[in-house]
């Protein structure tokens, strides 16, 4: 029976070797299986950094495209706002003019007798005041106006 012993020693001792190499394998196994779930967890964020420096870099493109959008819209507001001030301006202006002369034609009118008036029709157009001359006599009519009101 001693025999026994020293044979079932050996067993067990085959059997210890036996299981501390599979334990050995088994953790090197693990040991690989992490390494490969850590690989991959390093590239998916890799990955996720990367496209949110793409989604980032979009983000400024648009907000960039939006200014100057913004920009050239206001400037295309005011340029349009500019030509119809000066239109309005050169409207006033012309309708000033018409008036004054027709004022003028008025006072010619009632300045001479209506025989003459009707013989110097050509010289009269002659006579008519330039766009400075109207502009002086609008600027002097409001001048007076202001003054005597005060």
């Amino acid at each position: 029976m001693g025999g026994d012993y020293k044979t079932s020693a050996d067993y067990f001792q085959q059997y210890d070797n036996i299981r501390d190499s599979l334990n050995i394998e088994e953790k090197a196994v693990n040991v690989e299986r992490e390494k490969i779930e850590s690989s991959f967890r390093d590239k998916e964020q890799a990955m996720e950094l990367e496209n949110n420096k793409r989604r980032l870099n979009l983000l400024y493109a648009i907000v960039v495209l939006l200014i100057i959008s913004s920009v050239l819209l206001f400037l295309i507001v005011r340029y349009k706002n500019n030509l119809y001030k000066e239109k309005i301006e050169n409207e006033l202006v012309a309708s000033c003019e018409k008036g004054l002369k027709l004022e003028l034609e008025l006072k010619i009118k009632n300045w001479y007798p209506n025989d003459c008036w009707k013989q110097n029709v050509p010289n009269f157009t002659k006579a008519l005041p330039t766009n400075y001359e109207i502009l002086f006599l609008l600027m002097t009519r409001n001048f007076s106006n202001k003054t005597s009101t005060m």
